[in-house]
């Protein structure tokens, strides 16, 4: 017997015994079998072995020159979501000024037709006073 040791990985077997197994140096860690059900290995607790093979199936995936240029587009995605949340939030800060300046301009309008009512009041005043004046002043 030699002690030739098997590179810990993740495997899919076409066997007629089970669909996947994981294994670590040439013993099996977990089957799930053709019927589904699932053969764990003795020699470890359930959770070690669910520790285990997940280990394993993150270092052969995380390895995977794929699985980085997937990450990389999940971490780009994320940070273009993040970029249109603060464009969002930045035109909704822009749509609040308008509106508010909008606003302030219809008050504006309203102080300055109030004040043309007002000085066309005083000058019909002014106006009625001089009149009067006018009168007053003839003998």
């Amino acid at each position: 017997m030699t002690n030739e040791t098997v590179p810990t990985k993740f495997c899919t077997d076409a066997s007629f015994n089970h669909l996947i197994e994981v294994k670590n140096n040439g013993v099996a860690l977990i089957t799930i079998h053709n019927d589904g059900t699932i053969t764990a290995a003795e020699h470890l607790k359930p959770t070690e072995t669910a520790a285990e093979v997940l280990r394993i199936m993150r270092e052969t995936w995380m390895a995977d020159a794929q699985s980085i240029k997937i990450r990389d587009q999940q971490e780009r995605i994320k940070r273009l979501e993040e970029d249109l949340m603060d464009a969002k939030n930045k035109h909704a800060a822009l749509v609040a000024d308008v509106v508010l300046y909008e606003d302030r301009g219809e008050r504006i309008k309203r102080l300055e037709s109030v004040e043309n009512s007002h000085a066309a009041v005083l000058n019909a005043i002014d106006n009625w006073i001089r009149q009067y004046k006018a009168k007053e002043a003839k003998p």
